[in-house]
């Protein structure tokens, strides 16, 4: 997991400051989210932070 969250984290990096919009895509290439930002990169980074804490926090929850 270490892997994917450096190489994102890269990618994030890379993202300008400026106004833009994003899209989250799931695992079939479909987009499942659209974003608008006056700083892109801070919202990226933001908004993957609170996504992948969802998604560690519904596996969590399923575990008996």
């Amino acid at each position: 997991m270490v892997e994917v969250n450096e190489r994102l984290s890269g990618k994030v990096e890379a993202l300008p400051r400026r106004p833009g919009v994003y899209l989250f895509k799931d695992a079939r290439h479909e987009v499942i989210y659209v974003g608008k930002a006056k700083d892109l990169r801070e919202a990226v980074d933001a908004s993957g932070k609170v996504r992948y804490n969802r998604a560690i926090g519904s596996r969590e929850g399923r575990v008996s």
